[in-house]
């Protein structure tokens, strides 16, 4: 009997053991669930921007890009035709200033 008791106890205090390893383990991850939603959602020290907040952040200024690209776009085609057109002033002229010159003389 007093056998027994012996080893009830030694098991009580394994259990015992067992559920205070637990108890850690369950703080230590409540810790690292916190961490993480602090990274993501954020907190009120960085004024709850997180990961998430970032996130949209860039895909609201990437929608403001992509809807001036076709603008961007037209704007270089014409700024292509206006150089093509004044370099070809300036070879224009240059011949014909050559001509004039070759046949005056």
């Amino acid at each position: 009997m007093e056998q027994e008791v012996k080893i009830l106890n030694e098991k009580i205090d394994k259990l015992q053991n067992h559920f205070t390893v637990y108890k850690t383990d369950i703080s230590d991850l409540k810790d690292t669930i916190k961490d993480l939603k602090n990274a993501l959602v954020g907190s009120h020290c960085n004024g709850n921007k997180g990961i998430v907040h970032f996130v949209e952040n860039l895909n609201k200024r990437l929608e403001e890009i992509e809807n001036k690209q076709p603008l961007n776009d037209e704007t270089i085609k014409q700024i292509k035709f206006s150089v093509g057109v004044f370099f070809t002033a300036i070879v224009g002229g240059f011949v014909s200033f050559l001509i004039w010159i070759f046949t005056n003389k």
